[in-house]
């Protein structure tokens, strides 16, 4: 409310100095212009070229006075008009000497009916809309005074125009149609005056608005954690979020504004040279610390921006936490291995002191029996373990799946004599990008383990596949006794066991050997009953493009 009081209050400043400049020079040419067409006309009457109309006063000394003070003023004008510091005030002269020389020529050409009359109405119009409503409010009163003592004049001295007398009721007449168009103009310039003023006030709100606006984008841009960079299509820096300017220290980042991102890195001129906008993220080192770099491109706005994330902290702590899990994971292993060792260990020492004592021959290669297949479980958690912690990097290929468990079930035929093996139709589609070895490895487990599970409850083996758009799914369901929660998330634990002569490694083999060939391995939660191991791999683009279901 109080900026619309100040502009109604501060109405004349509204219009820019440069264009009250402009509008002067262009007043008085107009000026010079009007005083030439009626130099023209009254010196037509008075060489008989037109009839002078009755109540023109005659004397030629009062026209020839106000045409050379016209004249010379408006040239003085021109020549003048930079030499004033304030506008205003120079546009205040002008006012001064057109209200009297308009009133002066209204008086010399008829009085109340001059055919200027509407030159004052010109003059109070223009003035009004420079100096506001409060500066027509005084001109209009002046001109008011001005016809209300003409009125008197030509009632009163009729022959100084010309005339024995005037009727009264024709000069109140015409006094009447003057003072109406004063008022006329007064009622006009007061709505456009307030239509401007609503305009003004208006431009004035949203220009706030948009400050605010501005702003609190401004607040939003230096509150993100991220350094971002704000880049022209020709890759010149434009912009820095608060984050960016105190990476870079307040000089610098005063100096890179305008150059190329060359300047401030090769890294990410590469990324933008390349015009990789929003399709991946970039892992770059600036100053010693480590950051991941995306580009978005604006079209909009036909900027760039770089979004830099600091994770350098992060990625230490991650190593550290990467490390602590590594220790704690060998205190886990070698306690596992002690413990394993440990019952062999145990069986080999004692059969040994027994052979020291024992004379009978039967006995005896019991005991040696016993020292052998003690020797053999070592042997068998040594290389367990091994495959386990630095298993061989092998040769990947395609792999066709279906073969690959008709081998392992070749080697397992001695087994499958008590329970039914159902492989679905989709096994044979399936194409690995494996280690053909170790795929045979990590499915033998998984079956072996799914046949000792149905010979304990259910006698059925399923065997299917599931290939979408993006992966392939191998997937082994039996419908044995099945593991708990607990058991299910603890299966891949090195050395944790269900099984009373198990190692507790092949499992953890099997994860293990899925990661190295980019691969999955994980139990379905959902089943109630029995277990669903399911094999994830992704899917090879070439292979099984028909193929979106359940196999």
């Amino acid at each position: 409310m109080a900026t619309q009081q100040n502009v109604a209050h501060k109405d004349q400043e509204v219009l820019p100095e440069e264009f009250l400049r402009s509008l002067t020079i262009k007043v008085c040419i107009i000026r010079l212009v009007l005083l030439g067409i009626i130099f023209t006309l009254i010196a037509s009457t008075w060489i008989n070229i037109i009839p002078s109309v009755h109540y023109f006063i005659t004397y030629k000394d009062l026209y020839i006075l106000f045409f050379v003070a016209g004249f010379g003023i408006n040239i003085l004008y021109l020549l003048s008009w930079n030499k004033f510091q304030s506008v205003y005030k120079f546009i205040r002269i002008q006012l001064i000497s057109d209200i009297f020389f308009t009133l002066y020529l209204i008086f010399l050409t008829g009085g109340l009916k001059s055919a200027f009359s509407f030159l004052i109405v010109v003059v109070i119009f223009l003035y009004g809309r420079i100096f506001g409503l409060k500066s027509s409010f005084i001109i209009s009163t002046i001109v008011i005074l001005f016809y209300s003592f003409i009125l008197f004049l030509q009632l009163k001295y009729p022959y100084w125009w010309g005339v024995t007398r005037f009727v009264f009721t024709s000069l109140l007449f015409f006094y009447f149609l003057n003072f109406v168009a004063i008022c006329l103009i007064n009622i006009l310039l007061y709505l456009t005056k307030s239509q401007e003023r609503g305009l003004v006030f208006e431009l004035l709100s949203q220009e706030i608005a948009l400050s605010h606006a501005e702003a609190l984008k401004k607040s939003i841009f230096d509150s993100v954690e991220s350094l971002i960079f704000v880049l022209s299509e020709s890759g010149e820096i434009i912009s820095l979020n608060k984050k960016a300017v105190e990476f870079l220290d307040r000089k610098k980042a005063s100096f890179v504004i305008g150059k190329k991102i060359e300047f401030f890195s090769s890294e990410l001129a590469d990324i933008f040279n390349k015009n990789l906008e929003n399709k991946n993220i970039f892992k770059v080192v600036l100053k010693g610390r480590k950051f991941w770099a995306k580009v978005s491109y604006l079209p909009g706005e036909n900027i760039y921006i770089f979004f830099l994330n600091d994770v350098t902290e992060q990625e230490e702590l991650q190593e550290k936490i990467f490390q602590m899990e590594k220790m704690a994971s060998l205190g886990e292993l070698a306690a596992g291995i002690a413990h394993e060792i440990k019952n062999p260990l145990a069986g080999i020492k004692a059969s040994l002191q027994l052979l020291q004592d024992e004379q009978d021959k039967v006995l005896k290669d019991r005991l040696f029996r016993i020292v052998l297949n003690d020797i053999d479980r070592l042997d068998k958690l040594v290389k367990d373990f091994l495959a386990f912690a630095k298993p061989k990097e092998e040769v990947k290929e395609e792999v066709k799946v279906g073969d690959v468990i008709q081998d392992v079930l070749f080697l397992l035929r001695m087994r499958l004599k008590d329970v039914d093996i159902i492989i679905g139709p989709g096994v044979e589609k399936l194409i690995f990008y494996w280690n053909k070895e170790q795929l045979k490895q990590v499915i033998l487990n998984l079956l072996v383990n799914a046949i000792e599970a149905s010979l304990d409850g259910g006698k059925k083996i399923f065997i299917k596949a599931e290939i979408n758009k993006n992966e392939q799914k191998l997937i082994i369901e039996d419908t044995g006794h099945g593991l708990s929660d607990e058991e299910k998330r603890r299966a891949f634990e090195p050395f944790f066991t269900t099984k009373k002569k198990g190692t507790g490694l092949g499992l953890s083999i099997a994860l293990r050997l899925c990661h190295l060939n980019e691969s999955s391995l994980e139990f379905d939660h959902g089943v109630k009953k029995g277990c669903k191991v399911v094999l994830s791999s992704k899917r090879l683009k070439k292979d099984n493009k028909g193929l979106d279901k359940n196999g």
